[in-house]
């Protein structure tokens, strides 16, 4: 285990003590009153935290920072990896040909993006985590329904895609996140047109397949930074 992970593990540890004895802290004065000497100590804990917080961030700021940014692209890859399935999946379980094209097309994209975020993580010497080898769906779903989910799904890439470009000053991670969100923003707009012509649309497709992703992103990973 490198330094590296060791000491973003620290920090994360440092930031979960900090938030727990905010929690116990703010019981009330009543409480504070029954453990004085309690709420004292606390009190030194939680300002010694926040010192040695900041200690670490200015001796080892830029790798704690690679640390963040790979918890933060396996919270990514994760999002793309459900597009992956789901496109892929549904892509030939619709009779209308362009909604099969168009599926089809989202899901290679992903695909794209997934193999974009696990290079990063490497680069940064993280752990990719996408998820597992193969995901079978059972279900019964109607075109208005899937497009509503992946409405969603696209509009919280976005949103995530622009907090990690405000977050992170990695020029490469930067430009990885905005390649993705202009896709994701097409996604969007070509999703709400298939929901606008389905509306209505009452008719459901079974699935009961199983899809096994490409091998490159087909692998779990339990060790430390994968978010």
């Amino acid at each position: 285990m490198s330094l590296s992970v060791l000491l973003g593990e620290l920090g994360d540890l440092l930031r979960q003590g900090k938030d727990r004895i905010g929690k116990i802290r703010g019981l009330g004065e009543a409480e504070r009153f029954r453990n004085a000497e309690l709420f004292l100590l606390l009190d030194r804990m939680d300002g010694q935290l926040g010192e040695f917080e900041k200690k670490l961030t200015s001796a080892f700021g830029s790798g704690l920072a690679d640390y963040e940014a790979v918890k933060f692209l396996n919270n990514m890859l994760q999002l793309e990896y459900r597009g992956i399935i789901d496109y892929n999946l549904y892509a030939s379980a619709f009779a209308d040909r362009d909604i099969r094209e168009k599926f089809r097309k989202f899901g290679a994209v992903e695909i794209e993006h997934a193999r974009m975020i696990i290079a990063l993580i490497r680069k940064m010497g993280g752990t990719p985590h996408p998820g597992s080898g193969s995901v079978r769906r059972q279900r019964k779903v109607t075109i208005k329904e899937l497009s509503e989910e992946h409405l969603a799904v696209e509009t919280e890439a976005i949103a995530l895609c622009e907090r990690g470009m405000n977050t992170f000053s990695r020029p490469d991670l930067k430009w990885a996140l905005g390649t993705i969100r202009l896709d994701e923003i097409e996604h969007s707009r070509e999703l709400s047109k298939i929901y606008e012509k389905y509306k209505l649309t009452t008719e459901q497709v079974g699935i009961n397949r199983k899809y096994v992703p490409p091998k490159e992103i087909d692998f779990d990973g339990d060790e430390p930074w994968t978010g």
